[in-house]
């Protein structure tokens, strides 16, 4: 089957698990994003280790701190919770985490134990910090999340598009010698255009309805939320580079025929989500 073509439909169903997962609920979406958790986490251990074999113990704890990182969410949803005490709860699973953790390093006879607990941890907070911030947004409005992927979605195809036929200055050599200038731009130009046409052809509004617990306005949505997807996209896709870079990996896996591993496909999404909800929460606050 031709190359890009496998792209192609391997990307489509990426992005209609998303959209699916969105569309049946947050329920849906939590449990979409452990299974992201558990695959990235396992990834993140085969490229960065230095061992001929993984260490197995260490993989087990680093997938057991992803399932209950990625499950904290969830209590949101049960009858009479409260967000303190889920942040509590987050706060006990990930002490124990860096005991168990901890302890795993310390019966580690490898001369790479000390290197290897601090990329476990790491990695932990790196792909936990934002499919949990991803899936907190979802519990209040899946919509808002599907509306950043699409800002994603949407960056990805615009950079692709005019980076590959007029890029020519690098805009960061070092990390992705193929990202350009004129690839960046040319995606924020889209996404901002698209952004424009949903918002003031009202389907922003009908897609999100009112969120006033959110305290975020139209002209946010429409003109700060955008930018800041384009621009932490390109830094999540810029850090994921680094990491590669560092082991000298072309990709993170072979999972998805075409994209690579998925980290490869979810790097964007790890840094918007955060950025997104921190934006948020300035709002809410001014």
């Amino acid at each position: 089957m031709n190359k890009l073509i496998l792209r192609g439909l391997s990307g489509l169903v990426y992005i209609a698990l998303i959209i699916g997962a969105l569309l049946g609920g947050s329920v849906y979406f939590c449990a979409l994003c452990m299974v992201f958790g558990v695959i990235g986490i396992v990834e993140y251990n085969k490229l960065m280790s230095t061992r001929p074999v993984m260490n197995l113990a260490a993989l087990a704890t680093d997938v057991f701190a992803m399932l209950c990182l990625t499950s904290i969410p969830l209590w949101q949803l049960l009858p009479q919770s409260s967000l303190m005490a889920s942040v509590l709860f987050g706060v006990i699973l990930l002490t124990l985490y860096l005991l168990v953790r901890f302890l795993v390093a310390i019966y580690d006879s490898g001369a790479s134990a000390t290197h290897d607990v601090a990329y476990s941890v790491f990695g932990v907070l790196y792909i936990g910090m934002g499919l949990v911030a991803a899936e907190l947004m979802a519990i209040y409005s899946p919509m808002l999340v599907l509306l950043l992927f699409i800002f994603i979605w949407i960056n990805d195809t615009g950079a692709f598009l005019v980076g590959s036929r007029i890029g020519k200055h690098r805009l960061f050599e070092r990390l992705s010698p193929k990202k350009s200038w004129e690839g960046f731009a040319g995606g924020l130009l889209l996404v901002v255009i698209v952004s424009l046409v949903l918002g003031y052809t009202g389907t922003t509004g009908k897609m999100l309805g009112e969120i006033p617990y959110f305290g975020i306005g139209p002209y946010q949505l429409v003109y700060a939320l955008p930018i800041v997807a384009v621009v932490f996209a390109t830094w999540g896709d810029l850090f994921e580079s680094m990491l590669k870079r560092s082991v000298a990996a072309k990709d993170s896996g072979n999972l998805i025929p075409g994209h690579g591993g998925l980290l490869d496909r979810i790097d964007s999404m790890l840094f918007v989500m955060p950025a997104a909800a921190l934006m948020i929460l300035f709002c809410i606050l001014l």
